[in-house]
């Protein structure tokens, strides 16, 4: 049936295309190779009309490009790219491309393999530490590179040791703080924007040199030889913050979102207005777009004047309304884009904005909307039409975004990795490295993978992963872990002078490792514990910061409490009928804040479950590979209790997930550890530590009822405390 719907939808959908003539950039290079791979004449031509095919990033190539290429080249393709750099799997681009070559031309003479390992950007320092770090932990299978054989960095811009030398150490700099420590008022990021914060103002006090490769010269470090690199984008709006706080000029380099702006909602609301005006519809859409316009900087009512007007019902005598009927009658005279120009003229827009913030952003996004709907039009598409479209972006996941370039000059940066690939920064800081990767592509129960083809789940009277999703899900991790060291090595080779880490403290570790173990780099699950992994090549450059951070800062933490002196407030009521939606799990909800202990316990207990998820329990060699003793011994502690001794050569299911209808509800659980004992089963549900909860016992009941239903046979339940490494045993019913 879903194969059946796929190629209906695929047959309607590019019918569409067909009879309005759009297409993706996917379709375009589909329909170029169908052109090619089916006319021998139009292939042949193609052959001859090339001498050279250049290819640049080819370590990007997708399988698509690469099937082009194939058809029309003759042995006369010339590839540059750098395998450890690829960083579009998002976008499928296959690394595997560019390995196969490299290792074909490098054992064959099928191709001409040249290295380029020269490195003409950076100092010496900085390209050791390079080196450094990636020599133990970059490899063919993890990786995607044989780093330590033939992929370290060699120096080659011999101007540093002359014109650029200065007695000032530019080896990388590991500045680390105590997580545990931190104020409650302040976040990590906070922290690591005020240690960047703060460093940077001493190397400009200090007068840092740099050198000028351009002007040939040795000068002061400025505010725009600073760029701070992080995984994300999320805490841009925190390091802001910050630095205004430093008195620190900062430029963020993203692109924007169109939709999240006021600014974006009054555009979209403001010609929805017009519409309803013109076709007399004043229900639901017009009193919202009335509020949303009244209450905006375009006309600036004020609360009680809108109430009284919606109680009224007296919208004729605004001035909004007025306006809007006056521009409702341009709306069948002129183009989407000739409308909007008038609109933002009658309305004063841009004379009324300068009474807001951030103008500068404001007017881009002006002219990016009306460019989009100038886009719009061109597909022949009516106002009507383009509002219609606004709504379902914004109502939706769909995306806007633009790039919006600040005129300030001399200022430090801040950028995602992705960013920043291509630029290159004289100095870097590097932060933000505790966030978790993401894994969640693999949470979808149906999945389409180009080696496997269409994954479904088991379907019995429940749903279970098979043999096919487990292999995916091995290999998809691979991937990741390997796509992120290489993210990592992006980042770090934009230095051009110094590298700085910030990153929570490192402990030292018994034995120096020079490689680290497959199974350590698998469970990669941040750029932090990359670090952690070869923390004893770390500790030489590891520096512990203190940072004082002014009460008057967190004070602006702080919402203020709101005062009346009036004894009375007159309050009218609003009678709003509410409807319930109940939605039935197994699970017990948690709806308190958690203090940041209680979050370090929960992420400490995450970790061990994901172990005992993950483990060999039968193979107890596997425990020596976990890096952190702590969690080392609570998993030892559960696989060799007396209560696993009977359990450990049996068959488990581990996260066995499940759905039943009853009652016309779907409900839903994900058992731990489900054991087949033979005559009976045996779950265990782990917990962090308190297993003497109603909920908890509530919840395994109901995995009991469901357990004995399928299987007509008889099932014990225990909870596991993960901190005090207990059992307890849930009766039937209790």
């Amino acid at each position: 049936i879903l194969i059946d719907l796929l190629i209906e939808f695929d047959k309607r959908l590019d019918q569409y295309k067909q009879k309005n003539y759009i297409y993706s950039f996917n379709d375009i290079a589909r329909l170029a190779i169908e052109v090619v791979e089916q006319n021998e004449d139009v292939r042949e031509e193609l052959k001859a009309s090339y001498d050279e095919i250049l290819v640049d990033e080819y370590q990007d190539t997708s399988d698509i490009q690469e099937k082009f290429i194939s058809l029309i080249s003759k042995d006369n393709v010339y590839m540059v790219g750098d395998i450890k750099q690829s960083i579009y799997r998002f976008r499928n681009a296959n690394p595997d491309l560019f390995g196969q070559k490299y290792n074909l031309y490098r054992d064959t003479d099928k191709g001409i393999k040249i290295d380029l390992l020269k490195n003409f950007r950076s100092r010496k320092e900085v390209l050791e530490d390079i080196n450094l770090l990636f020599n133990p932990v970059m490899d063919e299978k993890i990786g995607g590179a044989a780093y330590p054989e033939s992929h370290q960095m060699v120096f080659g811009n011999e101007l540093y040791n002359t014109i650029g030398k200065t007695e000032q150490n530019y080896h990388m700099n590991v500045l680390t703080y105590n997580a545990k420590e931190l104020d409650k008022n302040i976040s990590k990021a906070e922290e690591e924007a005020f240690i960047i914060g703060n460093d940077i103002k001493e190397k400009l006090k200090n007068n840092f040199m740099i050198f000028d490769k351009d002007k040939k010269e040795l000068r002061k470090v400025e505010y725009k030889d600073f760029v701070i690199l992080l995984d994300r984008g999320k805490e841009f709006e925190t390091y802001k913050k910050v630095f205004e706080y430093l008195q620190i000029p900062l430029q963020i380099l993203k692109d924007e979102s169109f939709q999240k702006d006021d600014d974006s909602i009054i555009f979209k609301n403001l010609l929805k207005f017009i519409l309803c005006v013109k076709k007399e519809e004043f229900e639901h859409d017009f009193e919202f777009t009335f509020v949303s316009l009244s209450r905006s900087f375009l006309y600036q009512m004020n609360d009680k004047e809108i109430y009284q007007i919606m109680i009224n019902k007296n919208y004729q005598e605004t001035k909004l309304y007025n306006d809007a009927k006056t521009m409702a009658e341009w709306v069948d005279e002129v183009n989407p884009a000739e409308l909007i120009r008038r609109i933002f003229h009658y309305t004063e827009y841009e004379k009324r904005m300068l009474n807001t913030s951030d103008i500068y952003a404001k007017r881009v996004r002006e002219e990016y909307f009306y460019h989009l709907a100038e886009s719009y039009e061109k597909l022949g598409n009516t106002i009507y039409d383009f509002v219609d479209y606004l709504e379902k972006v914004f109502e939706s996941d769909l995306d806007l975004t633009f790039n919006m370039s600040s005129k300030v000059e001399n200022c430090c940066r801040i950028m995602t990795i992705h960013k920043s690939k291509g630029l290159e920064f004289p100095i870097c800081y590097f932060a933000g490295y505790t966030s978790s990767f993401n894994f969640s592509e693999l949470r979808s129960r149906i999945l389409f993978d180009k080696e496997y083809g269409l994954i479904l789940p088991k379907v019995e009277e429940s749903y279970k992963d098979t043999i096919l999703k487990l292999l995916l899900k091995t290999r998809v991790r691979l991937e990741e872990v390997s796509e992120k060291i290489r993210l990592f090595y992006v980042a770090t080779t934009r230095a051009k002078e110094q590298m700085i880490f910030v990153i929570p403290e490192l402990e030292e570790e018994q034995e120096t490792r020079e490689v680290v173990d497959d199974m350590i780099r698998e469970r990669y699950s941040s750029f932090y514990h990359i670090l952690k992994s070869i923390t004893t090549l770390l500790i030489p450059y590891s520096k512990p910061t203190n940072v004082e951070i002014s009460v008057d800062y967190i004070k602006t933490q702080e919402i203020p409490k709101l005062k009346s002196e009036k004894t009375n407030i007159k309050v009218n009521s609003l009678q709003i009928t509410p409807e319930e939606i109940e939605e039935k799990h197994y699970s017990k909800e948690s709806n308190h804040i958690i203090t940041k202990e209680e979050k370090e316990v929960m992420e400490f207990g995450t970790q061990v479950h994901e172990y005992l998820e993950l483990l060999d329990f039968n193979n107890p060699t596997l425990l020596e590979q976990i890096p952190n003793q702590h969690i080392k011994n609570k998993v030892q502690a559960f696989i060799q209790s007396d209560f696993m001794k009977d359990k450990l050569n049996k068959t488990m299911y581990k996260e066995y997930e499940f759905y039943w209808e009853n009652e016309n509800t779907l409900n839903h659980g994900v058992i731990d550890l489900l054991i087949d004992m033979g005559n009976f089963y045996t779950i265990v549900d782990y917990k962090l530590k308190n297993i003497e909860d109603e909920n908890y016992q509530k919840q395994l009941n109901g995995y009991r009822n469901y357990i004995e239903k399928i299987t007509k046979k008889r099932v014990e339940c225990y909870l596991y405390s993960i901190l005090e490494e207990k059992y307890k045993r849930i009766e039937n019913g209790s």
